[in-house]
């Protein structure tokens, strides 16, 4: 064969054989969840057709077909409805197009369940009220009763308890959490215990005997740690108001669950994202019964990603995902890349450089506020150093108080009604996105990201900092439209003399030194190419204020 025939010959076929449909986000995620069904909406980069079934894992016994066999569109809308509530299902797409070549693409998905849940934060150290939303919606600072609370929770169950913890503390089989587990053993709730080997975990030794307990290792076969503090109550009560979770950042240790160590709990009252806890201890535990099957655990990598995602408690929108497998790093990266506003971070340690340049990167894009807390704790690889160069001294912290600053959350949009809060085991690091088994809760609602502010905000206190916490109402300033076409007007109290325009990647496509001192300036947009836009204004102020714009 020629060989420049060859050539024209590879390149014009192989493209067509590898010219497979291309979803523009690459996570179908289901939207406006009710006890009957939900929402699927995707976007694919060229016209295609699809092809679905939504195979029974769970609560369901019918298989679901939709089918959109034309090749028209590029957006995709599949409403269900009339399902179960808390039924699971496992989602198998094809996506195919105008080559016939197909893409392929599962995920699980699940209804919410038939009652509306709960979600309850807590916290083992002291908040900020002043910036608490209202008198209404004071954060939950419980000083030393944690563990009460947790007792308490513990002696409601009826029917299950599953326990997954990274350590924990207790010397006495009748006091105390360990008492709490043994005296519920005895009353017939079926207890199971998973908790990592490279602990003490002094509470495992006096917990009864006949309690079925696995103590996870690291091996070549599981590298890493099993890194959970999650608690599973009533998973399966045909009450689905007794199904709980309790999980967060607190570890069952005296110093991790009353302090003086930095944690918060998360606790919700919701049958569906119980059942899914469950599937990911019984995927550790090997089996969905009383006992461990040895020869089918899987920790770490082992794992499947086979849980749903998304969920609504009590209104609320919620995404919960398992780490190794569900991909948690590029959700954190999602959440600080599409913060408009606010990006507030307390997180233990950081070793992952992709997440540190994402922060960077928002804070010269001109975000309006961004601040980082950081253990003091040294780590191999952290991005401590990378972060105070790039953030500098009034955006980054390090925690020098009492205590270990032991969370992993950040409040995004802070004070706006697209406010979210990020929370669980998962520690900005390596081990924790490839190896370890972690849970990261995120959830989608403004009065508890400000709850979970009002703690960051105390513990920014303490090390004798502040939150920017800046608004445009405290402000008393303001610009519009948003989008903009044309003209952009800035209208400040106080005079502006410079004003700086970023592109989405960071680049200055306009500098604006004002000789003629102004609080109501003009800016040209006409000529910008569409996309996002950042805005930093300087001038008689006490800081410089940041905003994004949206040019059509």
């Amino acid at each position: 064969m020629n060989f420049k025939f060859f050539v024209v010959f590879f390149l014009f076929f192989g493209c067509v054989v590898f010219s497979q449909p291309q979803l523009v986000n690459p996570s179908i995620k289901a939207k406006n969840i009710t006890h009957q069904g939900f929402e699927l909406e995707f976007e694919t980069k060229d016209r295609s057709g699809y092809q679905l079934q939504l195979l029974p894992i769970k609560n369901a016994t019918d298989t679901l077909s939709f089918n959109e066999l034309s090749i028209h569109s590029t957006a995709h809308h599949i409403q269900l409805d009339g399902l179960p509530p808390s039924a699971f299902y496992s989602a198998q797409f094809q996506l195919f197009d105008d080559t016939k070549d197909t893409l392929y693409y599962t995920k699980t998905y699940a209804t919410s369940s038939m009652l509306p849940g709960e979600i309850i934060a807590y916290f083992n150290h002291e908040i900020n009220e002043n910036v608490a939303s209202s008198d209404e919606n004071i954060a939950h600072y419980i000083n030393d009763a944690t563990r009460d609370t947790l007792i308490n929770y513990i002696e409601r169950a009826e029917e299950s308890i599953d326990i997954a913890i990274y350590n924990s503390f207790g010397n006495n089989p009748t006091t105390g959490v360990a008492g709490a587990i043994n005296q519920a053993y005895l009353d017939g709730v079926q207890v199971r215990v998973i908790h990592d080997g490279s602990t003490s975990s002094t509470m495992i030794s006096v917990l009864n005997s006949n309690i079925p307990i696995i103590q996870r290792l690291e091996n070549p076969n599981f590298p890493g740690i099993m890194h959970h503090k999650f608690i599973i109550i009533d998973a399966e009560h045909e009450d689905a108001s007794k199904s709980v979770v309790w999980t967060g950042s607190t570890n069952w240790t005296t110093g991790q669950i009353n302090g003086p160590d930095k944690n918060n709990v998360i606790i919700l009252q919701d049958q569906t994202l119980a059942q899914t806890f469950q599937m990911e201890f019984d995927e550790m535990w090997g089996s969905s019964g009383a006992q461990p099957n040895f020869s089918n655990i899987r920790f770490g990598n082992t794992k499947e990603d086979n849980t749903p995602k998304e969920f609504n408690v009590g209104g609320i929108d919620v995404e919960c995902y398992f780490s190794p497998t569900d991909g948690t790093e590029q959700e954190i990266l999602n959440l600080i890349e599409n913060a408009n506003e606010s990006l507030v971070v307390a997180t233990m340690l950081i070793t992952r450089e992709n997440l540190a340049q994402a922060l960077i990167d928002q804070y010269n894009n001109g975000i309006n506020e961004l601040a980082f807390l950081v253990d003091t704790e040294d780590y191999t690889g952290s991005m401590k150093d990378f972060l105070e160069e790039n953030l500098g001294a009034n955006n980054y912290y390090e925690y020098s108080a009492n205590g270990i600053m032991h969370h992993k959350m950040m409040v995004v949009d802070h004070g706006t009604t697209n406010a979210s809060v990020l929370t669980g085991s998962h520690n900005w690091s390596f081990s924790a996105e490839n190896r370890n088994d972690e849970n990261t809760l995120i959830i989608h609602d403004e009065a508890i990201a400000n709850q979970y502010y009002q703690a960051v905000s105390q513990l920014y206190l303490d090390v004798n900092g502040t939150l920017n916490n800046q608004s445009i109402e405290a402000s008393n300033f303001s610009y519009y439209p948003n989008p903009v076409k044309d003209r952009l007007f800035i209208h400040l109290n106080d005079e502006i003399n410079k004003i700086t325009i970023y592109n989405s990647l960071g680049k200055t496509v306009q500098n604006l030194s004002l000789q003629h001192k102004s609080k109501v300036q003009e800016i040209n947009f006409r000529d910008y190419k569409a996309g996002i836009y950042f805005v930093k204004l300087e001038g008689d102020l006490q800081d410089a204020i940041r905003f994004k714009v949206v040019k059509e």
